[in-house]
């Protein structure tokens, strides 16, 4: 099955041959399918011939328009209209899922044309290769990939976030990759990891570096320094926890619950800010509590929580589906969680250390061993780019629960894990990774211990009561005199 793809379409004012455009574009969707959807300035020229074809094919397009008076009006030059509106059609195509082409129509690409080559130009910054298709042939203008103003941005952030005093590890770095068996020009999201199947592109610590993940943070400035010259462009993790905690809101969906959450409980949120690739982290004043993924099935779903033993990428690394940058910066003053997610926060910690509501129990429990098939198998079940490394962290968090609560046993679950691991393809392409994940897991999972609720304890039976209980139920059970009706 093919994936789907978003070409990028800028070119020429004066571009005359709508042919040539109808025939490239014909073979772009060909080879994806048809699952093409278009992106494009408001142009004439080449944008009016692609807009075109779009509406002639049925094909989804999205214009983004050069704002020119409303830039005018705002004091700015007219002209930086054209570059603004080049990189909102870029951040857009950052946005696309699958598989993204850049098409350039235009014959005199170093000439005259200032608008197409900028385009052209800002795509091969951001990774992306440009097929120039001129009116009798194409070219193929590789991405420029090392930017060395970008690495010294990196080591300049991660070393200032050290310097206030947050632990720091280098993460792998999305990289934009050639698909398989494509034109060459046409590219997909992978990992510096490596992992074909990587479902967290730039999310998880670069092992070579800090073989223990994020237990190996560090404020040292020589070690910082030292990771990001042997990484420049590696994306960079604070840890969280220590000095901050970090709000994860993911995509429309989790903006969406937080802002209902806030106004329901009466919260303006003012601390630092950071844009995601399609959603925000809200810093706040580090609360003592752990990791929770969601905060809340239904009052917060698609919202984390990222604290103590945990991490969260910081800008300006770059995301699959764009860049982490600030809103509001980390200068701006920290503010604590309100109470309303702090009770939601450590309402399950609660739960657990409550000992009316729970029984000891021996590992073998059929609780525990409900809990451990539900969470393997729906790990193994998961496929490539599906969150199975997120997934495998909070099955073992779970899991690790009932150990230290004494319902699993702690060799059976790490065995468990790593055979879902095995069958869901983690294991093989990512085996170093996953046994981190599962080691941190457990580090988690074993300070909160979980056990059996009461409630859900069988009913003994009759063989199982107390003497004096069974003689008791036999009595009620015989039949007393019979009842004079007349005396009522």
């Amino acid at each position: 099955m093919s994936s789907p793809r978003t070409i990028l379409v800028t070119g020429a004012r004066d571009w005359s041959d709508p042919g040539r455009v109808t025939d490239t574009l014909d073979q772009a969707a060909g080879q994806a399918g048809d699952d093409v959807r278009l992106l494009v300035g408001d142009a004439p020229g080449a944008d009016t011939h692609a807009r075109g074809w779009a509406d002639h094919r049925g094909i989804p397009v999205e214009v983004v328009p050069a704002r020119w008076a409303q830039t005018a009006g705002e004091g700015k030059p007219r002209g930086a209209a054209g570059p603004a509106r080049n990189r909102a059609l870029l951040d857009r195509l950052d946005q696309a899922d699958g598989e993204r082409l850049v098409l350039a129509f235009h014959d005199d690409l170093t000439g005259r044309s200032r608008g197409t080559r900028h385009c052209a130009d800002q795509s091969r910054q951001r990774g992306y290769p440009v097929t120039l298709v001129t009116s009798t042939g194409r070219e193929l203008l590789p991405p420029r990939r090392d930017d060395p103003g970008r690495a010294r941005a990196l080591r300049a952030a991660a070393l200032g976030y050290a310097a206030r005093g947050i632990p720091v590890l280098p993460l792998h770095t999305p990289l934009l990759r050639p698909a398989p068996d494509r034109d060459p020009a046409v590219v997909a999201v992978g990992c510096s990891c490596g992992d074909p199947g990587c479902d967290r592109p730039g999310k998880h610590p670069r092992t070579r570096l800090v073989p223990h993940g994020g237990a190996q943070a560090t404020r040292d400035p020589e070690q910082v320094a030292g990771w990001w010259r042997r990484a420049p462009h590696a994306n960079i993790g604070l840890a969280t926890g220590h000095r901050v905690d970090v709000l994860d809101c993911d995509g429309p969906e989790g903006a969406q619950a937080l802002r209902r959450f806030a106004a329901a409980n009466g919260w303006t949120p003012t601390g630092p800010l950071a844009r995601t690739g399609r959603g925000w982290h809200l810093y706040l004043a580090p609360s003592g509590t752990g990791p929770r993924n969601p905060i809340h099935p239904e009052l917060l779903t698609h919202v984390d929580w990222r604290g103590r033993g945990a991490y969260a990428v910081a800008p300006p690394s770059r995301h699959a589906h764009g860049a982490y940058t600030w809103v509001r910066s980390l200068d701006t003053p920290l503010e604590p969680a309100p109470p309303a997610l702090l009770e939601l926060l450590r309402s399950r910690r609660a739960e657990r250390a409550a000992p009316v509501v729970t029984r000891p129990v021996a590992p073998g429990h059929p609780y525990g061993q409900a809990a451990l098939a539900r969470e393997c198998e729906a790990l193994a079940a998961m496929g490539p780019n599906s969150g199975r490394n997120r997934r495998l962290f909070d099955a073992g968090i779970h899991l690790y629960a009932l150990v230290a609560g004494g319902v699993l046993d702690d060799a059976q679950v790490e065995q468990a894990l790593l055979a879902a691991a095995e069958r869901c393809g983690l294991l093989a392409t990512e085996a170093k990774a996953t046994r981190l994940t599962i080691k941190s897991a457990r580090k988690i999972g074993m300070a909160h211990p979980h056990r059996v609720p009461e409630r859900l304890a069988p009913a003994p039976t009759p063989a199982q009561r107390p003497p004096a209980e069974r003689d008791r139920a036999a009595a009620e059970r015989r039949p007393g005199p019979a009842r004079d009706p007349e005396r009522g």
